[in-house]
Formats: C-alpha cells, sequence, structure tokens
C-alpha cells in the first residue's frame, strides 16, 4: 500500500482549500496599468522569436512544423523608492494561452534592491490571475505556477485560498 508523503498531503489540503478566481490576460493587462503603471513595450525579434519557441514546446509540442498563432504583449514598470528607480520589472504574456511566459527585475545600476522590495508586487501579480475550477481539477501549468508562488511566498492564507 502506497503511503501519502507530506507533500502530497499538503498539496491535497491546500488544492482542497483553492477558490476558483481566473482573471483573463486583458483583465490582468489593465490591472497592471491600473496598479503599476505598466507601459507596453516592443520585443526584439530574437526575444519574440524565443518566447514563441517556449510557447511551442509549452503547448504545442505536436505541431513543431506548424504556424501557430500567437498574440504576445509585453510590459514593463519601473520599482521606485525615494525618489529613486530601485529597478523595473517586465512581464511577457500570451493571449491565446493566457500564461505569463517571463516575469523579470533587473536592479536599477547603483541600487541594491533586497528582495523584500520586489516580492510583493510579483506575488501580487502572480496570484492575481488566479485559477479557473478546471485548473485546479487537471493541475495544470497555471495550477502550479500559481501553488508554486503560495508555497515559496510561505502564504496559504491569503484572500486567495478559502
Amino acid at each position: 500500500m502506497d503511503q501519502i508523503t507530506p507533500y502530497q498531503q499538503w498539496l491535497e489540503d491546500i488544492t482542497a482549500k483553492l477558490k476558483p478566481n481566473r482573471k483573463t490576460v486583458a483583465q490582468l493587462e489593465q490591472y497592471l496599468i491600473n496598479q503599476y503603471g505598466a507601459q507596453p513595450i516592443i520585443l526584439s525579434k530574437e526575444r519574440l522569436r524565443f518566447i514563441e519557441q517556449e510557447i511551442i514546446l509549452r503547448h504545442y509540442s505536436e505541431a513543431k512544423n506548424h504556424k501557430i498563432p500567437m498574440d504576445i504583449a509585453a510590459y514593463t514598470f519601473p520599482l521606485q523608492a525615494e525618489n529613486a528607480t530601485l529597478g523595473t520589472f517586465t512581464l511577457v504574456l500570451e493571449r491565446i494561452t493566457e500564461e505569463i511566459y517571463q516575469f523579470d527585475f533587473a536592479v536599477a545600476k547603483g541600487q541594491n534592491t533586497s528582495p523584500t522590495a520586489i516580492n510583493p508586487i510579483m506575488k501580487d501579480i502572480l496570484l492575481y490571475q488566479g485559477l479557473s475550477q478546471e485548473d485546479i481539477d487537471k493541475r495544470t501549468h497555471r495550477f502550479l505556477h500559481y501553488i508554486s508562488t503560495l508555497c515559496y511566498y510561505n502564504d496559504n492564507t491569503s484572500d486567495y485560498i478559502a
């Protein structure tokens, strides 16, 4: 008889408490603009090609040699404190699969930015996306990303859990 590991039990316990609250990418984009003053940016051809390849590998592995429709958007916004820019966040989103593909923070030159300044914003955005009941039931990539965020930030008492 197989025994359930502490991790499996934790995963079952937290999954039972999750409440569906999935947001669309359009809602996320508007949230980024309203909450953080995010601005759209144009990606270089090389970076765009890299993102497209990642999307194909993650979602369309059976269609490697076919043209897949994609709608990629990127946003950037600064992290500021005391009239200084500590660094810049950049997010790359794909509207069809409704996922964040890259979420980066670049520290501004001459700044020593601590994770305590960055983490609340990363957590807020990653959890804002939410989950559908299907994500929870099927344990999709979005579910795993969401659970990883809760685990990383040690937050199983947030507004995102019943």
